[in-house]
């Protein structure tokens, strides 16, 4: 999968469980792959992704996170997801649990394109499988969307 399927795929993820999706997100200093903003009754939850596409013998370390700690604090979100097609380093888990950042590996990656994919997926009244139009999301074209925090009130 190449990094724009992969941020594709979360974006789309994201904004069917009710995100408003950001993609290439520009900040002052950064471009992050998806800012997310969940609207709710209390205030917006924001969530800044990264999505890593790298060889899956490859372990990412602490110095992704703290990257992405750092764009979570500038732009005041409220958590920090890093999404790879690879591996995260122990020191990395390690760092991830004590500073409250969820990472989604291969393997997590691989379960939630599966549930996706079984969500998805219902019955026509002849018995034949209906993808809910997710082969026509994959086969399409999709443009990038640039954004520009400075845009933003906060």
């Amino acid at each position: 999968m190449e990094k724009p399927q992969l941020i594709n795929f979360i974006a789309k993820v994201m904004e069917d469980s009710g995100f408003k999706v950001y993609k290439n997100f520009k900040t002052s200093q950064k471009v992050i792959d998806i800012y997310a903003i969940l609207p709710t009754t209390i205030g917006d939850f924001g969530v800044v992704v990264a999505c890593k596409n790298y060889d899956k013998d490859f372990r990412i370390g602490v110095d992704v996170l703290r990257e992405m700690e750092e764009v979570q604090q500038s732009i005041k979100a409220s958590k920090v997801t890093i999404v790879s097609s690879s591996y995260f380093s122990d020191q990395a888990k390690n760092y991830a649990l004590r500073k409250n950042i969820k990472l989604v590996d291969r393997d997590n990656l691989l379960e939630l394109a599966k549930r996706y994919q079984d969500r998805t997926s219902q019955t026509t009244l002849d018995n034949t499988p209906y993808d809910g139009g997710a082969s026509q999301y994959i086969e399409e074209e999709y443009p990038e969307y640039t954004y520009d925090a400075s845009d933003m009130e906060y």
